[in-house]
């Protein structure tokens, strides 16, 4: 790497000072933001007032056609995503969709449950094609808009550009219903406060009825929204069977709180489905006692003086069957004699519920699971029109949404909504991350009723990535909702790792200590979500930071979202490499896309680049030249580069800037590079040149590389990279400026670009010390190498050799324990060897290595020494406190279905970078198999206590070890300079033979790394309670005005025949009065 020579660069190189003005640094990104939203939010207003046009058009015309099913209409008329004779054809391939598009129009995708026969169906589909006109203005106005769509109450999603649909692994289109999407419930109802009453009574078992009272309340906490507060009562109480056994049962309130609702955050979704698919029906009917605690609950709720609904499903049934008792029994002589079957007088709830709703006024929903006869509609029915709700009969659990229709138009048109937000993130249906969304509902004054949602999105990682752009230093940013949901942090993973729509932690536990109340940053969040602007300096210590540092901190332009920087103080004032003046001897850097230099265009510009290159090998590494690369964050515009240029006109670009003489001015005053960025291109090139010409090809060293604090990264032999490439986001990068003064040794991987398992050396470089300030210099690059596996294994396996405490008995090799001793029983012993790094992983093991062509991936998995040697571990742990235990919670945690297996091969694998570039463009019919999901897991992990471990060498033990695994002696010395410490066990002896061993196996549970999944209910939950633990302020209790709706509600408790007869009987006796 010559690391010595490299450092000299920047020992030599000049630098310019600057001052960092955060509030100055928010004013400009204000900017860069001031139509970016606005833009996308007259698109999506602009969708609703279409289709609303459209519709009313629509159903106004005398003339329209009638159609029986959907597929009687014409394909010119109907594009379904679903169906490969309707796609939208031609679709092409864009890649800022990652798939074939045709943007001359839009298609239809029907969810499952939605039947093609009904005439909403047809009629949504109809009216909602004339806004293909409008989503093409939309893209023409902002070519960055990426999905625009419209979602009908039928369940009809009407999206463009046209596509067709994401298939799931056995090639049937993925399901997706629009109405129970968060674009769709946040603009399609207000605030409101709902509380589901399942009866849970034995006689529910009976059927299908309990399942369709669990798909009714699954529909309807699936369609709530952060703004909502929910709450989940299973009615149920105590009774006797009819051979005298008490079988004790009370009201459960599910979820988080007995005493308060909660609010619909996805987290709290996720308890209560679960919750409420692990019901069973059980006890006696007892719904007074449930209503009385609805009604509790809302009056509490601090959407008390929003909309309020009680969501009750039943069978109606006075009576729970023969074996439910409400007494005890007693014996007689004829024998045991049971208590008095139950029997419910309606009447008196009825009452109650009349008086306990008086202030409320809670509308009513009732939903009959089971029509036994028409007296079990009474109960349910005269409760919900008396409280002006409504009532239905579902006989099955199919299409619950549909049949539950009164109660979200009601929800729909009930609410005077006069303004939309953006949503909290969630994850594409489509494939394109995270994204946040506007949506606005579509209200007909026609009919007086709302007709749809239209929205847009915007992939949160645009966001994300004009935000951390500006980032230098230390500093960390994280953005907020209104709520204080924590949509970004700069201590969250890739949003590409995130397998599922994330839990949202509060700011305030992210920010700070566990410890520590840090009553300043409640001042900082209660103005950030007030989306007010400001400034203030924190000394507390926080969880991720110490010391004084500022927040700076405003929101983005009119959306929900703020957003802050926190500059510690000694960042505030910042060293940039300036360009060199002379340039003499630097030639010419070439940009990592190598192929493009044979296009005709560069072959044009650039005639002399396609000779220096070689280029008929341009396909290949280039080992007469080095080659740059810059990641995302380099450039001004992104999407122009990514998705506007051509490669060819991207590279010829940027070889014409970084090897120019323009002047760098940077993207604040209109450039297309961020300032500085050049410099570190200009000086990396001759770090190139020295790997250049002490490259030797017959070492095991694969490539040498190195990355800059800007994103710059150049690498030998000259190669390309994939275009998400991100060096600073790198293990071997972060490693390395964690770790600044020692040699990084990474852990085995598999390289991306078809080498096989490689390992790699990394060093840090520092900033030149052009003031003689004696305090750390800050890290300006990582220099770093690659190599096989096998050929450092080899050479690392003869420095242990080498060790002074591994000469007397070599690693690996076998011996008698007790030598020289003919009497004893003869056990034979070992010598075991390993290095392992900062975090208690194996980086070589003597005695299992792995073959440069091993695809098993399993074995690649970080193996920590207390696996191998627990009580080593112990002691290392809790004696010589070289490690410490580190405990931890990721709320975006990966879990699998199934068991990771071994890669047999690598076909159809990406392997170079383009292949990995052009993955989505190039991509079979085959659809995606993936066993991975969302989850929370607890981890325990090991830290090295850097109090015990020092730069020089520093920080030798040994000991003993006596069981109850193995014994023997151990000795532990790190590798001086390095971030590797090295292990001998000798006379080692396995204890015990036996499969289980308790007393080694609960040593191993305290000494190994471990992480486990925890239940939604447990993890959402703890969520709740830090929630409430951090707010430092109420939830808002904003609540927009009402519409009065009045719902057809009617029941009948007998037959048609029934009432007819009644009627006669009636004028009958009337008749008779008169005549007497």
């Amino acid at each position: 790497m010559r690391r010595d020579l490299v450092q000299e660069l920047y020992d030599g190189a000049e630098y310019r000072e600057e001052v960092k003005d955060g509030m100055q640094l928010l004013k400009h990104i204000r900017e860069h933001f001031a139509d970016f939203f606005t833009l996308k939010e007259i698109a999506s207003i602009n969708i609703a007032k279409a289709a609303v046009d459209a519709h009313d058009r629509y159903i106004l015309d005398p003339n329209k056609l009638k159609y029986g099913m959907l597929n009687d209409i014409s394909s010119e008329l109907y594009k379904d995503t679903d169906i490969r004779s309707r796609f939208p054809e031609p679709r092409t391939y864009i890649e800022y969709f990652k798939r074939p598009v045709n943007v001359n129009m839009s298609a239809v995708k029907v969810s499952e449950d939605v039947p093609r026969s009904a005439e909403e169906t047809i009629d949504a589909v109809l009216y909602t094609r004339h806004l293909d006109q409008i989503f093409r203005k939309n893209r023409e106005k902002d070519p960055r808009l990426i999905w625009q769509y419209f979602g009908s109450p039928s369940g009809i999603l009407r999206t463009y550009p046209g596509k067709a649909w994401t298939l799931n692994f056995v090639g049937f289109p993925n399901d997706y219903d629009p109405r129970l999407r968060p674009w769709y419930i946040a603009a399609s109802s207000g605030p409101k406060a709902v509380v589901i009453l399942l009866d849970c009574s034995k006689s529910m078992a009976e059927g299908n009825r309990f399942k369709i009272a669990q798909g009714v309340a699954e529909v309807v906490i699936k369609s709530l929204s952060r703004q909502d507060f929910v709450s989940v009562i299973c009615m149920r109480e105590n009774y006797w069977d009819d051979i005298g056994t008490w079988h004790e049962y009370e009201i459960e309130v599910l979820g988080c709180d007995y005493n308060k609702m909660v609010p619909a955050t996805s987290e709290q979704q996720r308890n209560l489905l679960v919750q409420v698919k692990n019901l069973t029906p059980e006890g006696t009917s007892e719904f007074e006692v449930g209503f009385r605690k609805a009604f509790e609950l809302l009056s509490n709720s601090s959407r008390a003086g929003c909309l309020s609904t009680i969501v009750f499903v039943t069978d109606g049934l006075d009576s729970d069957g023969y074996t439910v008792r409400c007494g005890p029994g007693y014996y007689a002589r004829s024998g045991y004699v049971p208590g008095p079957e139950c029997r419910y007088n309606w009447e008196t709830l009825w009452t109650e519920v009349e008086q306990l709703n008086r202030e409320q006024e809670a509308r009513i929903f009732s939903y009959l699971t089971h029509l036994s006869s028409e007296a079990t509609k009474k109960l349910p029915g005269k409760l919900a029109c008396d409280h002006r709700g409504s009532f239905k009969v579902l006989s099955d659990s199919r299409n619950l949404i549909t049949k539950m229709r009164d109660y979200f138009n009601f929800l729909a048109n009930s609410v005077q909504n006069t303004q939309s937000y953006w949503t909290s993130p969630y994850r594409d249906a489509s494939g394109l991350g995270m994204l946040v969304a506007y949506p606005v509902p579509a209200y007909s004054t026609k009919i007086k009723q709302t007709i749809g949602v239209a929205s847009i999105d915007v992939t949160l990682d645009e966001i994300i990535d004009h935000i951390q752009k500006e980032m230098w230093g230390d500093v960390s940013t994280f953005i907020i909702n209104s709520f204080g949901d924590s949509i970004f942090h700069s201590s969250f993973s890739p949003n590409s790792e995130i397998a599922s729509d994330p839990f949202f932690l509060p700011i305030a536990d992210l920010e700070r200590a566990s410890n520590e109340t840090m009553p300043e940053f409640v001042s900082i969040e209660r103005s950030m979500r007030a989306s007010r602007t400001g400034q203030q300096t924190v000394n507390t210590p926080g969880k991720y930071m110490t010391g004084n540092r500022t927040y700076y901190y405003t929101s983005l332009n009119n959306s929900d979202y703020s957003f802050a920087f926190v500059i510690p103080e000694r960042d505030h004032v910042i060293r940039y490499l300036s360009e060199a003046v002379n340039r003499s001897g630097l030639g010419v850097s070439y940009f990592h896309h190598l192929t493009a230099y044979a296009s005709k265009l560069l072959r044009k510009k650039l005639p002399y680049a396609y000779e220096a290159l070689e280029g008929e090998t341009l396909n290949q590494s280039n080992y007469y030249h080095s080659t740059f690369f810059l990641q995302s964050g380099c450039f001004c515009d992104l999407f122009r580069y990514l998705y506007v240029m051509s490669p060819e006109e991207a590279t010829l670009d940027v070889h014409q800037f970084m090897n120019g003489r323009e002047k760098d001015v940077g993207c604040w005053e209109g450039g297309r590079y961020m300032k500085h960025v050049r410099a570190e291109v200009l000086l990396t090139s001759r770090a190139g040149r020295i790997w250049r010409e002490s490259f030797n090809a017959s070492l095991p060293v694969i490539q040498v590389y190195m990355g800059t604090e800007r994103g710059v990264v150049r690498i030998f032999p000259g190669q390309r990279l994939p275009r998400t490439y991100n060096a600073v986001k790198r293990h071997w990068y972060k490693k390395a400026v964690l770790f600044p003064n020692k040699t990084i040794i990474s852990l085995p991987y598999l390289d991306a670009i078809g080498h096989g398992r490689v390992m790699s050396i990394s060093q840090a470089v520092f900033q030149g010390n052009v003031t003689g300030d004696k305090s750390p210099l800050p890290v300006k690059a990582v220099l770093s190498m690659d190599l096989l596996y096998v050929n450092l294994q080899a050479r690392l396996l003869d420095v242990i050799a080498s060790n002074k405490n591994a000469r007397k008995k070599g690693c690996g090799t076998l011996y008698r324990c007790l030598e020289g001793d003919s009497l004893a029983v003869k056990h034979v012993c070992e010598t075991r060897c390993y290095l392992f790094d900062e975090d208690s992983n194996i980086v070589i093991d003597d005695r299992s290595g792995y073959q440069n062509s091993d695809l098993n991936d399993d074995k690649m998995v970080a193996v920590s020494i207390g696996v191998k040697e627990p009580e080593v571990m112990e002691q290392l742990l809790y004696k010589h406190g070289l490690f410490k235990l580190i405990k931890s919670r990721d709320y975006h945690g990966t879990c699998h279905t199934s068991r990771l297996a071994s890669m047999v091969t690598m076909d159809g694998i990406p392997s170079t970078a383009e292949e990995i570039d052009n993955f989505y463009r190039l991509r079979g019919p085959i659809p995606d198999f993936s066993d991975k999901y969302g989850c929370v897991l607890d981890k325990i992990t090991f830290q090295l206590q850097a109090s015990n471990h020092t730069a020089d060498g520093g920080g030798t033990f040994s000991g003993q070890i006596l069981g109850p695994c193995t014994t023997g002696t151990y000795y532990v010395e790190p590798l001086p300079l390095t971030n590797l410490h090295l292990l001998v066990v000798e006379n080692r002896l396995a204890m015990s033979s036996h499969p289980y061993d308790f007393n080694c196996q609960a040593l191993h549970s305290i000494v190994e790394p471990a992480q486990a999944q925890v239940s939604d209910s447990e993890a959402s939950c703890q969520y709740h309670s830090v929630f409430a633990k951090v707010q430092g302020m109420e939830e808002s209790d904003y609540c927009p005005a009402l519409r009065e709706v009045t719902l057809p509600c009617g029941f009948s408790t007998g037959s048609g025949m029934q009432i007819i007869t009644e009627v006669l009987w009636l004028l009958v006796f009337l008749t008779i009065v008169k005549n007497a």
